[in-house]
């Protein structure tokens, strides 16, 4: 017996399809008409177009308000659908509409389509011609549908008049390949029909047992062993572990002879996932050559040679397991079956030509139509889709993977050369013919780098503790325990051991079968006061955590801390205010986590137990070392410090919120470093109490220094100052400011520039940067790898990000360069840490003004500042009290062809980081004038006028819909946008080099100022 497919629809996909293939546009009326009533048929919401319903009276039974509220439920899906499938023109005003007089307005305006719909369909039968590359079977289903509507309306036509009509609408390549089949004449449509396509089937082989769209009936295909019809083992070569198989052995498939080979396409019609590679599957069985044949559209046989499951690695960083996906080698591409996907849950959302699959609200993949088809965007990065590589067609040998980042080593026998690609299509059963390559070469091992490998200098403290001299730390336990210093570092592992039986770290137990323990390892750490001398000698016991196994041993290991920017903002309120900042340190934090899972460790080297040392100690807190141990510190402080009444902001979650009538107390978590921030003594003695009473605290007292930044404050003048600085000077008087001066100073010393000349700018006006200037040769190249380029980029980068705005374009520049860095490149490094020299004692300043602190925002753009592919550079800068609170300065993801388009870009950005700070500030509840819009500031009239007039230009149509958003964003009054001078844009320097008056009054704007310590 046949099977067919009977299509559904859900209301978004029938929203789709009416408004992408039936919009009305007025002569379509009766095919509209009928679309519209049969997807809403299939709904069960004709009713609404049938008769309006009237709101019952208040005494009517509870039944006749529920049938009126379901109606209309029912009339707002009809309604969208309604919008969305006519124009304004046709509808009116369908605010004051029910959909019942809407189709009646249509009708009314249109006329009766009776008599007008007889002529509007025959002269779409008369025009309707084959086109060239479209199917001829679809051709003639469309006229078979519009000979329908014609006798729906009354109008009867001959079978021979259709004949002729079907005959003549297709081409003379059609009709010569077809007349052998019509040597008598026809007066029925439907032989005619299938004489046209059986004309143009090729001679089916006898395996071919299915229809071009359904399957049909396959007969008597028993097996000859159980005499099951299904697919049994018996019919089956298994090569691994059995997976379950669909009911059916057919598979549904479309015609799609278009996108490359590779693409995944999403099917509505297909009972089955289907790819045409076996790279992927992670088990698969083999199927009997007479099991399971299809063909396409086109009419090409194809025959599934394997089932299984399939992982398919989505940009989103999810993987698709794709359960029941059939092997087609000869299949043009690779097909999704929509109906399985929503059997397991997932669904999608149409918005702007483009659908986007979600399960349990997490984003999955994208899809976008191409040549009618909606195709899974597997690129990550959208702007390389059109630079195809020169290699994507070369046959190289596959010889290893690469340890640093995802994709594979590949040996190219023409260039002689091995390269890593993230992609490539495995010839699993071919081999490269010899005679194609040329002489045989010796592969040498991987160039390994031979630079010193060193932890990111974004970390806090790790460059000093690099730079201050070999303090001759033990790298074992027997080297500890052995040295001269082994009495310290015994006194200091005996402590640490006393730290963990104190908090009940453990419990001695045997190792249950089927499970291991995680090593452990001593790490050992000298102290230093500011002048450099060793005070303290530190040792820690840690796990070896990168033994565990995910989803055994942990299962989420992200933990939040605090931004800088976050920090930022709380200085410059504090300033404003007056507030107090005190500083606390958590001892041992990750002892007070709480595991969720077992984790088993051995015992301490050194200590371990003499009457059981075969048994391992199971943990019953984190410890340091494990992938767990910071997220699971992060929720017990959360939980105890909610517990006191903190709350959590929505915004930034590791800054917590306290108000008690006119009494403020902010609290920011930085890993186990503390601020605590606040109006009223007693209340931040009382905050002090509570976290002694959960944790060992260490009271630090007035805050001065924090992640690596130097606080300097006035009281009398309401000012603070901040400076990346790991030692600071003495300070005579109040004052307050972040310094990063002896940061700076390490990190001359370090790349030998702490005696070169002091450098004015940045980076020098006029001077361009490009890849054109990398080392082509194999001298040069080795010659710069000697340089420690990304080294230095990373420690000016940290010094950028904490207090150092007036570097951010300079960083962002040179950044792009270290794979390859060249001659020039590393000299305008050079010229930065110049720069640094002369600047080191600049402080980022808060406060000293009587003004309303309020926040504002200054955005600009510099126009195809990039040489290599001509994209734009973005910046922003917002204040706050006088200081710079956020700062960006980065190349713009997409090319802009006007200065008024990449204004409009950078304007957009900061925007949106406009909504962030409003938003973290309203929680904070200090700022009163965070109820008004932002206001931001650009120098370019044309990007202003588009911000605040969201209509379109014909310039601005190709823009990217996500930079509209700052529309949306003014329109609610998060933001107002402002034209300015461009010589009063303060975040100018950081689009572009400025000369040195322009570049040092920007500076000065935007809080970089020099602070004498003892004034």
């Amino acid at each position: 017996m046949s099977k067919s497919v009977i299509p559904f629809y859900t209301p978004e996909e029938s929203l789709r399809l009416i408004n992408c293939k039936w919009k009305l546009t007025g002569q379509n009326f009766p095919v509209w008409k009928m679309h519209l009533d049969n997807i809403l048929r299939a709904q069960g919401k004709l009713h609404v177009l049938e008769k309006p319903v009237s709101r019952p009276e208040s005494n009517s039974p509870e039944r006749d308000f529920t049938q009126y509220f379901k109606y209309l439920e029912d009339e707002s899906d009809v309604m969208s659908i309604l919008i969305f499938s006519t124009s304004p023109e046709f509808t009116g005003d369908l605010r004051v509409k029910s959909c019942y007089q809407v189709v009646k307005d249509i009708k009314d305006q249109l006329g009766l389509y009776k008599h007008t719909g007889k002529l509007l369909i025959m002269q779409e039968i008369f025009s309707l011609k084959l086109k060239s590359g479209q199917s001829v079977k679809d051709h003639l289903i469309e006229m078979r549908r519009l000979f329908k509507c014609l006798s729906r309306l009354g109008y009867k036509m001959t079978q021979e008049e259709l004949v002729y009509l079907m005959w003549f609408s297709l081409t003379k390549e059609i009709q010569d390949t077809a007349s052998a089949y019509m040597k008598e004449p026809k007066k029925d449509v439907d032989k005619v029909h299938e004489d046209i396509l059986a004309s143009l089937e090729p001679v089916p082989e006898p395996a071919d047992l299915m229809d071009t769209d359904i399957i049909d009936e396959l007969g008597d295909l028993s097996c000859p062993e159980c005499g099951s019809e299904d697919i049994c083992e018996h019919s089956m070569n298994i090569d691994q572990i059995e997976i379950g198989l669909p009911d059916a052995p057919g598979i549904f498939m479309i015609d799609c002879l278009i996108t490359s080979y590779e693409s995944w396409v999403i099917d509505t019609g297909s009972g089955n996932h289907i790819c045409n590679h076996l790279q992927g599957f992670t088990r698969r069985k083999t199927l009997r050559k007479d099991r399971s044949n299809l063909r396409v559209g086109e009419g090409t046989p194809l025959i599934a040679e394997a089932v299984g499951s399939y992982s398919l690695s989505l940009p989103s960083g999810l993987v698709l397991e794709l359960d029941n996906c059939y092997y087609i080698p000869n299949m043009i591409k690779n097909v999704l079956s929509f109906d399985l996907l929503v059997d397991q849950g997932f669904y999608y959302k149409y918005d702007y030509k483009m659908i986007s699959v979600f399960k349990d609200n997490i984003f999955y993949f994208k899809a976008t139509p191409v040549n009618g088809l909606y195709i899974v965007n597997l690129q990550d990065n959208s702007s390389e889709i059109y630079h195809i590589s020169k290699r994507s067609k070369d046959k190289c040998f596959f010889v290893g993977y690469p340890r640093t980042t995802v994709g594979y080593y590949f040996y190219n026998p023409e260039e002689n050369k091995v390269f890593v690609a993230r992609n490539g299509k495995f010839l699993e059963e071919k081999f490269l013919s010899s005679g194609n390559t040329r002489n045989d070469v010796d592969l040498q091992d991987f160039r390994r780098s031979s630079r010193v490998r060193q932890e990111p200098d974004r970390y806090l403290g790790f460059l000093v503790s690099q730079d201050s001299g070999d303090l001759n730390e033990p790298t074992s336990y027997g080297e500890a325990v052995s040295g001269n210093e082994s009495e310290q570092w015994q006194e200091a592992m005996k402590a640490e051991m006393q730290s963990m039986y104190d908090n009940q770290v453990w419990e001695l137990t045997d190792l249950p079968q089927h499970c291991r323990a995680v090593g452990r390892k001593w790490v050992f750490k000298k102290k230093t006061d500011m002048d450099g001398n060793v005070h303290t000698f530190k040792a820690r016991l840690v796990a070896k955590g990168f033994t565990q196994t995910h989803g055994i041993d942990y299962d989420e290991t992200f933990s939040p801390v605090a931004m800088l920017k976050s920090i930022r903002i709380l200085m410059a309120i504090s300033a404003y205010f007056n507030y107090e900042i005190w500083q606390m340190d958590v001892k041992t934090a990750f002892l007070n986590g709480k595991l969720t899972k077992d984790v088993y460790m051995e015992q301490p080297e050194g200590f371990e137990d003499p009457k059981n040392p075969n048994k391992v100690c199971k943990l019953l807190k984190s410890i340091y070392g494990l992938k767990q141990a910071s997220r699971s510190w992060n929720l017990h402080f959360d939980e105890r410090i909610k517990e006191f009444g903190f709350a959590k902001s929505e915004f930034e979650p590791c800054v917590y919120t306290k108000f008690s009538g006119s009494i403020v107390t902010f609290l920011v978590l930085y890993v186990d470093d503390i601020l605590l921030i606040g109006n009223d003594v007693p209340t931040l003695q009382s905050v002090k109490s509570w976290l002694s009473k959960c944790f060992q605290m260490k009271d630090l007292g007035e805050a001065a220094y924090i992640l690596g930044i130097k606080i300097y404050r006035n009281r009398s003048k309401r000012l603070i100052g901040l400076r990346a600085c790991l030692v600071g000077f003495p300070l005579t008087t109040t004052k307050q400011a972040l310094s990063q001066s002896t940061y700076i100073d390490k990190v001359l010393k370090r790349f030998r520039m702490d005696k070169s000349k002091k450098g004015f700018i940045p980076m020098q006006h006029g001077i361009v940067l490009s890849k054109t200037q990398c080392p082509v040769s194999s001298q040069d190249q080795d010659r710069m790898k000697s340089v420690p380029y990304a080294s230095a980029i990373g420690s000016i980068m940290y010094a950028m990000l904490c207090t150092r705005p007036d570097v951010a374009y300079s960083v962002s520049v040179t950044s792009r360069y270290q794979q390859n860095p060249g001659e020039p490149h590393w000299v305008a490094v050079k010229n930065i840490l110049k720069y640094l020299r002369r600047t080191k004692d600049m402080f980022l300043v808060f406060g000293g003004s009587e003004d309303e602190i309020s926040v504002t925002g200054y955005s600009d753009a510099s126009f195809q500042t990039d040489r290599d592919d001509f994209r734009s550079q973005s910046g922003y800068v917002f204040t706050l009290n006088g200081g710079t609170i956020s700062w960006k300065s980065s190349k713009q993801d997409t090319i802009a062809d006007s200065t008024t388009e990449a204004e409009y870009i950078a304007a957009s950005d900061a925007a949106k980081e406009a909504v962030w700070l409003r938003n973290f500030l309203s929680d904070l509840r200090v700022v009163a004038s965070v109820s008004r819009p932002i206001d931001i500031f650009c120098d370019n009239s044309g990007a202003v006028a588009q911000a605040k007039e969201p209509r379109e230009h014909h310039k601005s149509r190709h823009v990217l819909r996500k930079y509209h958003l700052i529309r949306e964003i003014i329109g609610r009054g998060d933001v107002r946008i402002c034209k300015i001078p461009t010589e009063d844009n303060v975040a100018d320097p950081l689009t572009k080099p400025l000369a040195r008056v322009k570049h040092e009054a920007h500076a000065n704007s935007i809080g970089m100022q020099y602070l004498d310590a003892s004034s």
